[in-house]
């Protein structure tokens, strides 16, 4: 019974209070009229109204009715009613369950004290009996104007909620358009350290206090510099196409300790050499020279040299080499200095193998210049050749055919 009437008194409560925000009269919110509650819109809105119906005589005093927060203007008294005879007293019932407390419903007028009567003998408890029926409703009395809604203008405290940290202002459908603060500070917690970081604008400049940097996306501004968050990540000042300049107040600082105040003083290797120019004009064409005296004649040339068999290390005061099967060293020459090299009749091409101090040859299109290199001077036996040449030049042999490796 008791979880019944609460579900009761509940149901009825929100069938009341939502016909009296919508501005709706049903019979539930013209039952509950009679407690001191009124719907907007109702004849109780207006002051000057009065009730229709003819003043009945008050009869017993019914069940309490539900539970309201809101207790209307008291209306006039009704005429009293007749006192009946007073029963006889029935045996005393057994106490009940105690049942949940309700919230204080509004006190009624204090009617005519009966004559007491005649107390029986106590029994044993029995169970509650039937509640009897309800009385006569009297006649409804003058209603008072119903309270509305606190506007928050009306405010002139501070606006703390019931409970900490549950409830929100606005929602993401609800939202308030703008929010005006006056001089103050917006506090917000940290949701790490628990400490509390306040916001305040003081002459110009965006506080924040309790909080020891600010970042944005993974770059931080801290209180001593900038940083990114990502420590292999770079931190660019500017975007392409800008055509301003970086200006440093004072000069630069490296993790080393030194110090540039000034690009001058920036030095280094001469750069990688740029692309050729265009070739200029070309200039007029100068006076001649005088003749100079005639030399004097050179000593008439011989045949040249020739070495066969060759050494093992080739001797550069030869001119011609006749190699056949073996391995041999040429040497550094002297610039400008010309050596040919010949097969023997019965050598075999691919046993010929000359080790070269220092050439210069090309493979693809790199040139290459290299120590000790092995060279075959006169290719494979299926395309050989009889006659090469080699001549020093800047440092280095260059032959004229073979396979250099």
């Amino acid at each position: 019974m008791t979880a019944l009437a609460t579900v009761v008194s509940l149901t009825t409560g929100g069938y009341y209070l939502a016909d009296t925000l919508n501005g709706k009269n049903t019979t539930l919110a013209d039952n509950l009229k009679i407690i001191g509650f009124c719907p907007t819109g109702s004849p109780s809105a207006n002051p000057s109204g009065s009730s229709s119906a003819a003043p009945k005589a008050t009869g017993a005093v019914g069940a309490s009715g539900v539970e309201t927060p809101v207790a209307g203007a008291k209306g006039e008294t009704g005429a009293t009613g007749a006192t009946g005879a007073t029963g006889a007293s029935g045996a005393t019932g057994a106490t009940g369950a105690a049942g949940a407390a309700g919230a204080t419903g509004v006190t009624g007028e204090k009617g005519q004290t009966g004559e007491p009567g005649k107390v029986g003998p106590a029994g044993a408890n029995g169970a509650t009996g039937a509640t009897g029926a309800s009385g006569a409703t009297g006649a409804t009395g003058a209603a008072g104007l119903c309270t509305g809604m606190v506007a928050l203008t009306a405010i002139t405290g501070d606006m703390i909620p019931a409970i900490d940290n549950t409830y929100s202002l606005g929602t993401a459908q609800f939202r308030w358009k703008g929010l005006q603060l006056g001089p103050g500070t917006l506090f917000i917690q940290d949701t790490v350290t628990g400490a509390q970081a306040g916001l305040t604008v003081t002459d110009g400049s965006l506080l924040i206090d309790g909080a020891d940097s600010l970042r944005i996306g993974n770059i931080r501004l801290t209180t001593t510099g900038l940083r990114s968050v990502l420590s292999n990540q770079d931190i660019s000042i500017g975007a392409t196409g800008d055509t301003g300049w970086m200006s440093v107040a004072h000069g630069i600082k490296f993790p080393d300790g030194t110090t540039l105040q000034s690009a001058t003083a920036l030095g280094g290797g001469t750069g990688p050499a740029g692309p050729p120019g265009p070739t200029g004009a070309t200039g007029a064409t100068g006076a001649t020279g005088a003749t100079g005296p005639q030399g004097p004649a050179g000593a008439s040339g011989g045949p040249l040299g020739v070495s066969y068999p060759a050494p093992a290390t080739l001797d550069l005061s030869n001119d011609i080499f006749a190699l056949e099967k073996g391995t041999y060293v040429l040497p550094e020459g002297k610039e400008g200095q010309l050596v040919h090299f010949v097969i023997t009749d019965a050598a075999d091409i691919s046993a010929i193998n000359v080790t070269v101090s220092i050439l210069r040859y090309t493979r693809g299109s790199s040139v290459i210049v290299a120590k000790d290199v092995n060279w075959n001077p006169f290719g494979s036996n299926s395309a050989p050749t009889t006659l090469v040449s080699a001549i020093f030049t800047k440092g280095a042999w260059n032959i004229s055919g073979g396979n250099a490796r």
